[in-house]
């Protein structure tokens, strides 16, 4: 276990990963959550009050002692995994346009008061925040939906590589018919893939985009890393929801619960692991979503998808 952690000393830490948390990471954080429960004799009530917006007088000290076991986190960044993953009142469905507009005039308002307008719309601080990240922050007027240009993709690609460290793709590997554009900007990242794994800087990347959110921007790049791997394997709109069924019914808790080699789909386990592991990543995003959560969004999807002659994953991606 590491020395003693106070909320400042990322200040002099320079080896802190920010970024999403990962499953490994979530699941370790509420084993140890769970253990200072028991230790201190926690209710339920008590549990979710730890877990929720506010942290009550009594427990201040959990969250340094906790960061102990993630030193390559800060405290601050514990504290908010914990409340974005664990907090029992941070769901309340998907949010409507009427949600979204009101959150735009509150924050037009009130400015960033993020506990005052999750009290007028009943959602959680951490829950409104994220929100407005995704829908543009400051650049919410700007902000396009709907499907990329090969401009915009170009944009985005020199832009995470620039992010990166790695030379930019020259305007002059960008011209021609967009299909062999795109072809040239998959060849660039496919010969770069191995610098990937460092962290990639997206509200920094929307900011310079302005039309598209950091989480679009996220998005549109995990898809284009995964595009090569899904186009080889072909999945159509009724594979996808076969795979779909069948894993639901499997009722798994979590993806290590699934049994990829009962899937009876014409696909080998290795493919059918691949797509899911696409689509979860797909429709999951930044939320870390459980893999019961996953299955009800691929259900929402399906109903939509299947009226425009979509597959699941243009439904999460265009």
């Amino acid at each position: 276990m590491s020395s003693e952690r106070t909320w400042n000393d990322y200040k002099s830490k320079t080896n802190l990963k920010k970024g999403q948390w990962s499953a490994k990471e979530l699941n370790k954080l509420r084993k140890l959550i769970c253990k200072y429960a028991a230790k201190h004799g926690l209710s339920a009530e008590q549990l979710g009050e730890l877990c929720g917006d506010t942290t009550p007088a009594e427990f201040s000290n959990v969250w340094t002692q906790i960061a102990k076991f993630f030193p390559n986190r800060s405290v601050q960044a514990v504290h908010n995994a914990c409340k974005r993953n664990f907090n029992p009142f941070n769901y309340k469905g998907r949010w409507t346009l009427q949600e979204e507009q009101e959150l735009i005039e509150y924050v037009e308002k009130f400015g960033h008061k993020w506990k005052e307008i999750a009290e007028l719309l009943q959602r959680t601080a951490l829950n409104v925040k994220d929100k407005w990240k995704q829908l543009g922050g400051r650049n919410h007027t700007f902000r396009k939906s709907g499907p990329w240009t090969i401009e915009e993709i170009a944009e985005l690609v020199n832009l995470v590589f620039e992010n990166l460290d790695i030379k930019r793709i020259s305007s002059k590997k960008l011209q021609g018919d967009d299909f062999k554009v795109l072809k040239r900007i998959e060849r660039y990242i496919e010969r770069y893939k191995n610098h990937f794994q460092k962290e990639i800087n997206w509200e920094a990347i929307a900011e310079r985009i302005k039309i598209r959110s950091s989480v679009d921007c996220r998005l549109k790049w995990s898809y284009l890393l995964n595009a090569k791997l899904s186009s080889q394997e072909g999945f159509g709109f009724e594979e996808d929801m076969k795979l779909y069924h069948e894993i639901k019914e499997q009722n798994p808790a979590e993806e290590g619960d699934i049994n990829f080699k009962k899937i009876n789909n014409g696909r080998s386990p290795n493919e059918n692991k691949n797509r899911w592991r696409v689509l979860s990543r797909a429709i999951s995003g930044r939320l870390n979503l459980t893999t019961q959560e996953i299955l009800e969004k691929i259900e929402y999807a399906y109903e939509v998808a299947s009226s425009h002659e979509e597959t699941i994953l243009d439904f999460y991606l265009k």
